[in-house]
């Protein structure tokens, strides 16, 4: 009888283990942790839209969960080493992505922001010295973005509506000022540490693949690695029957839909915008004016 007891005891306590795991695996898909599935400010965000966009803020966190396709966002470059190995496997696999790129970085290498806009993808500012604007004056914050977004014109002749601040380092002061200079403030929820050096590119893969669903924002880095491993990430995510999308077209796709003019395919060479610009006045106030000193 005992034996019979003990071995109910440890069923039970088998079934509890197995449930709570199934339950964190929930909470983690549907509400990103334990924490926002106990708060009621998350689950109120979630009835008016506002865990996917925050317009006060102009700051996008997250696609739509009930649209099978994810935005791809490449930080840090642009590198001679890794990028055309990134672009030639977004053209082999027929996508387009958007890369947050560093005004110090478009100095060097004009060329290369160049060609990621001919081949159909769309540039962010990145910021120019990747410092965090966290910890920046209103000056400084100001200067950052407005000198990336300079060098990104003299090399191609083209604007910027989206950024992303290093790190994901900002608070008000920052997503004010970055309000008043006509961009959105672009935000992850899927990454793989790739900032790190010498990392295999199957973990990158595993990383990546293991979090996402539908609505991610993947941030990956231009780097050696990450090319390496971007490949089998979107053969993944074609045979998941998820579409890779640029931000702006995620950012299209929201129940409340927030327009913003890409500059893929825009270039000083002239060639044919295949994403006609659009007045955000009518989404979320004034479109860039002519001025580049912002």
């Amino acid at each position: 009888m005992k034996l019979r007891l003990a071995s109910v005891r440890l069923g039970l306590g088998v079934a509890v283990v197995l449930g709570l795991c199934a339950c964190a695996v929930f909470l983690r898909k549907t509400a990103g942790g334990l924490r926002n599935a106990l708060s009621p400010a998350y689950w109120r965000a979630r009835e008016n839209g506002a865990d996917l966009y925050e317009p006060s803020n102009h700051l996008f966190k997250r696609g739509p969960r009930d649209r099978a396709e994810v935005a791809l966002s490449f930080d840090d470059g642009p590198h001679p080493k890794s990028l055309p190995l990134i672009l030639a496997a977004l053209r082999a696999s027929h996508v387009h992505a958007t890369f947050f790129m560093v005004g110090s970085q478009i100095a060097l290498h004009p060329s290369l922001a160049r060609a990621v806009l001919a081949d159909g993808n769309e540039v962010g500012n990145h910021t120019y010295d990747h410092k965090p604007l966290d910890k920046l004056s209103v000056e400084g914050v100001r200067h950052e973005l407005n000198a990336c977004e300079n060098t990104f014109h003299a090399a191609t002749g083209a604007k910027m509506d989206l950024m992303r601040p290093p790190g994901m380092r900002f608070d008000p002061k920052v997503l004010q000022i970055a309000s008043q200079l006509g961009y959105v403030t672009v935000d992850w929820n899927v990454a793989a540490k790739d900032y790190m050096t010498h990392i295999d590119p199957n973990v990158i893969a595993s990383r990546v693949l293991s979090r996402v669903q539908d609505g991610s924002i993947i941030l990956l880095h231009d780097d050696p690695d990450t090319a390496a491993a971007l490949p089998y990430i979107l053969e993944e995510l074609r045979q998941r029957g998820l579409q890779a999308v640029m931000v702006s077209q995620m950012l299209a796709a929201l129940p409340k839909p927030v327009l913003v003019a890409t500059n893929a395919n825009e270039t000083k060479q002239g060639l044919a915008v295949a994403v006609h610009r659009v007045n955000r006045a009518s989404s979320f106030g004034p479109a860039h004016s002519e001025s580049f000193t912002r």
